[in-house]
């Protein structure tokens, strides 16, 4: 026997946003599978436990102490496996926010970059607000007319503004977003690795395209040129500190052929490497101007 699924109501809001009031219960286990679009969604969990898979990764969250708010985004359609255990039974009601729907009504840049990228599921407990619009929404669900437009309306808007607040960080005045600052992190920990556009992507949860575009508006140069750049100053650091040779100092870099290596290490140092053999370092961030360190070997 399946899980006995209800669902309530699948409307859009008179913004164009997706509210979906949904409940289920069931005396087996059952599994539901589905693509769910591009975009964030908000969920809020009134009662019971629900239990999801987004792309393999699993998570699971019970309402034990009262509703609680889920949240996850993602920057391409995912595949949702969600576990209806038996006897457990879930209700909630949760808002869909379309890929690039914040940028098309002009509002928070930051909030629209956010929801850009692939946030993992957080969870937290509901506002007050939320919680009571949600359950608002839920009994007006089934039905027509004024009260059940307004419920659903509210809890949009109740949805939108915790949604704010989970991903509220606004840019720092003339920097770039944290997220970027993650990967920046990332990239100049790994830089001698040479881990590939896709891997840094992954280990700091965004999508390659969203990383490079994101990466290259902020910075003005592609993630690869600035892995390189950090690779050639790892490079130079060897030479003025330790006297490594030419050879070694190409091998930290990631450069299996000399000669490339010091083509690439004179365009970003202005000098050769055998010209910095021994010299003190100069000491601060690494200098980004967006312009490749040249091929690797």
């Amino acid at each position: 026997m399946a899980a006995a699924r209800d669902d309530l109501s699948l409307e859009r809001t008179a913004a164009g946003l997706t509210v979906h009031a949904s409940a289920w219960r069931g005396a087996r286990t059952a599994e539901a599978r589905f693509l769910a679009p591009p975009g964030a969604r908000l969920a809020v969990l009134l009662s019971g436990r629900l239990e999801m898979a987004l792309d393999g990764a699993e998570f699971a969250v019970e309402a034990r102490e009262g509703p609680v708010a889920v949240f996850w985004s993602a920057p391409d359609a995912v595949d949702v496996v969600r576990v209806d255990r038996g006897g457990a039974g879930a209700v909630k009601v949760q808002l869909g926010v379309p890929q690039g729907w914040l940028a098309a009504e002009a509002l928070s840049p930051a909030m629209s970059a956010a929801l850009e990228g692939w946030a993992a599921p957080t969870v937290c407990p509901a506002a007050p607000a939320l919680a009571v619009a949600a359950a608002n929404h839920l009994r007006a669900a089934p039905a027509n007319g004024l009260g059940a437009f307004l419920a659903r309306e509210r809890f949009a808007i109740e949805a939108l503004a915790s949604l704010g607040e989970r991903l509220g960080e606004a840019w720092p005045p003339g920097g770039p977003p944290p997220r970027l600052e993650v990967a920046r992190a990332h990239i100049e920990r790994t830089a001698v690795s040479r881990p590939s556009l896709r891997e840094i992507a992954r280990a700091v949860g965004m999508s390659p395209s969203v990383l490079q575009r994101r990466f290259r508006n902020a910075y003005g140069g592609s993630v690869i040129a600035f892995q390189r750049a950090v690779a050639l100053d790892v490079a130079r650091r060897a030479l003025e500190e330790r006297a490594v040779t030419v050879a070694e100092a190409a091998a930290l870099a990631g450069y299996d052929h000399a000669a490339n290596f010091a083509t690439a290490f004179a365009r970003r140092h202005g000098a050769p490497p055998s010209a910095l053999r021994g010299r003190a370092r100069e000491t601060g961030r690494v200098r980004f101007d967006g312009r490749d360190g040249g091929p690797g070997g």
